[in-house]
């Protein structure tokens, strides 16, 4: 990891919260393009504290 985020000139804890947003669902990356996501969640806890099976994130997110 940080041999990526030195080549793409990022610090290795960025480039991790990067990459940990490739296991949200897409329903939830969705509701978030869209404003529909709620403003309770922050996007960390998204990054930290998510399932990892997208059924069980979106019922989270409800």
């Amino acid at each position: 990891m940080k041999d990526s985020a030195e080549k793409k000139q990022v610090n290795e804890s960025y480039a991790r919260r990067i990459i940990n947003l490739n296991y949200v669902s897409p329903l939830i990356k969705e509701m978030i393009i869209d404003g529909k996501f709620p403003r309770h969640i922050s996007l960390q806890d998204i990054l930290y504290d998510t399932p990892i099976l997208w059924s069980n994130q979106e019922k989270i997110s409800r």
